[in-house]
């Protein structure tokens, strides 16, 4: 009796491991798919017209950033993302000041980031 008890123990914490095992598996795919749709759908926000190399420079750094956040594995990581992106928005605004990118640049490259942000949001 007892040696059928403990079988039935051991079956049934094996049965939970595989349950928890493969409920990991099916987050970590939802988690994966879930990346996978922002960054198509940033993918498919249009860049804005830029008018010189300066705000091209920052817009393509802006971006690289943006897919990085994305693919964040770590909250550090992803911590260190959103400082990133707070130092372009600081450096957007450098920029408009000291006249080296025009107030159309600035407003297409802070427009890209909320339609970026939006995106991703709406497919997690």
């Amino acid at each position: 009796m007892e040696e059928a008890e403990n079988k039935a123990a051991a079956a049934s914490e094996q049965a939970i491991a595989r349950a928890e095992a493969a409920a990991a598996k099916n987050t970590e795919a939802v988690i994966y798919a879930n990346i996978a749709a922002a960054n198509e759908a940033v993918a498919g926000i249009p860049a804005p017209a830029l008018s010189n190399k300066e705000a091209e420079r920052i817009y393509n750094k802006l971006g690289k950033i943006i897919v990085d956040r994305i693919n964040a594995k770590t909250a550090v990581e992803a911590m260190e993302k959103e400082q990133a992106i707070a130092r372009i928005k600081k450096d957007v605004l450098e920029n408009l000041r000291n006249g080296k990118i025009t107030q159309a640049d600035h407003d297409g490259i802070m427009g890209y980031l909320e339609d970026s942000i939006k995106a991703a949001k709406s497919v997690m």
